[in-house]
């Protein structure tokens, strides 16, 4: 199994391990520039906005392994609708990161600032309870229409 294949195709399917440990590299490295000002002390308001700006550009660039991640998981599962959970689960990382930065920038009121990171909070939280969705439901036992049960069951 080729990491290509395991974040760039929608062809497939993959087991609750696989799963857990790519989806981990991406949030690494979606979560880098974050440890990146954290560990560095880069705390002023321009170095607080170059970590969002990081952040909506590796979520943007992690929508499409997301979406394959999520889709073979759900076919794993012989799910009949997997798009609209998948779209909503790629989508949450650059949404968040859209809110965050909207903050800072000054677009949001400063006295409402309090509700979008209530919303970053709701968006991370159903982020978690998606990887844990998937994580840990197992899928169908033997091959279903999307393809042959997975090795790492």
């Amino acid at each position: 199994m080729s990491w290509m294949w395991v974040f760039l195709s929608f062809r497939g399917r993959i087991g609750p391990r696989c799963f857990k440990r790519a989806s981990s590299a991406l949030l690494a490295v979606c979560f880098m520039p974050s440890s990146y000002v954290l560990l560095f002390g880069i705390r002023t308001r321009e170095g607080w906005m170059v970590q969002h700006i990081a952040f909506l550009g590796l979520g943007l660039a992690a929508i499409w392994p997301w979406l394959a991640l999520i889709i073979k998981r759900l076919q794993d599962q012989d799910s009949t609708r997997p798009m609209p959970l998948a779209i909503a689960g790629a989508l949450t990382l650059p949404l968040a990161a859209v809110l965050m930065l909207a903050n800072d920038m000054g677009v949001i009121d400063p006295s409402a600032s309090y509700v979008v990171w209530g919303f970053v909070f709701l968006i991370f939280v159903g982020l978690a309870v998606l990887e844990f969705r998937l994580g840990t439901t197992t899928g169908t036992i033997g091959p279903n229409r999307f393809g042959p049960e997975p090795m790492d069951v």
